[in-house]
């Protein structure tokens, strides 16, 4: 059966908190990539980056047509923030619903992945969240939506049992 990002990243962190084996019909390799094995805990890299400013114009602009992510593509922060640029306009969108809820709503979200190596030399989101602190938006709904705009991505994996953790803030103005 498949198994959503969602459902897999709490089946993992379930079993890591039984300390047995993920549940039926998830990925071993997840398990292995973010729990502690025998060759010790997983390496993480952290990308944090200074993000940008999204307004209602961007949901208008035309979205760029999407180049297909090269299998095996070096990890590195340039092409992590390559693989995030086509989300700025699903946040945009999200935001613009946002907006329609109320109207004066501005602030910021930021954005959390965790990214795994995946198949076929790319990498797999297995967590996405919306991060609180400073000015932050508190709209569970846009939260949400974009969080689920960003499992659609396509990004650069980790190699072995790394893990990649982003953090990309997104300013939301409505003007």
């Amino acid at each position: 059966r498949d198994v959503e990002p969602d459902d897999l990243a709490a089946a993992v962190r379930a079993a890591r908190a039984r300390g047995a084996a993920p549940a039926p019909g998830t990925d071993s390799a997840a398990m292995g990539a973010t729990g502690a094995g025998a060759d010790g805990p997983a390496k993480k890299i952290t990308y944090d980056f200074s993000g940008e400013t999204i307004t209602p114009a961007v949901a208008e602009a035309p979205a760029p047509e999407l180049v297909p992510l090269e299998p095996g593509a070096p990890l590195t922060k340039a092409s992590v923030r390559d693989a995030l640029a086509p989300l700025r306009y699903g946040v945009a969108a999200c935001y613009v619903d946002a907006l329609a809820r109320t109207p004066e709503l501005d602030g910021t979200v930021t954005l959390r992945l965790v990214i795994i190596q995946g198949d076929a030399g790319l990498g797999r989101i297995i967590n996405s969240q919306v991060e609180s602190g400073g000015e932050v938006i508190d709209d569970p709904q846009l939260s949400s939506c974009v969080m689920q705009a960003a499992m659609s991505l396509e990004v650069p994996g980790p190699e072995g049992r790394a893990q990649l953790i982003v953090h990309y803030p997104y300013t939301l103005e409505p003007r």
